[in-house]
């Protein structure tokens, strides 16, 4: 048996680490934002908890950039070009009616 899936880009961890720690532009906050709501309340409506929501959990659909300079830091710095994110990592997802940790 084989389970293929979708090839996704970075995380969201691993783009705001190689961008120096550079914060993320505030509408692109809010869409992922948005996404990740989306993402928890349809596994909520299925009786499912995530349990391991975090950075390193959340991939950018398509993590490719473009390289933009900042005049006041006097540094390169990369800008998403598409901020859709997917959630991954159901390894330790947990029905209702089960323990959670």
């Amino acid at each position: 048996m084989c389970i293929a899936f979708e090839m996704l880009g970075s995380s969201v961890f691993d783009f705001l680490k190689d961008n120096n720690y550079e914060p993320y532009p505030l509408e692109h906050v809010r869409l992922m934002a948005f996404e990740l709501c989306y993402a928890v309340k349809f596994m909520h409506d299925n009786r499912l908890t995530h349990t391991d929501l975090k950075p390193e959990n959340i991939l950018f659909y398509d993590s490719a950039f473009d390289l933009l300079y900042d005049s006041v830091k006097k540094q390169d710095f990369r800008y998403v070009k598409n901020p859709e994110i997917r959630l991954i990592d159901f390894g330790s997802a947990t029905f209702d009616h089960e323990h959670h940790r």
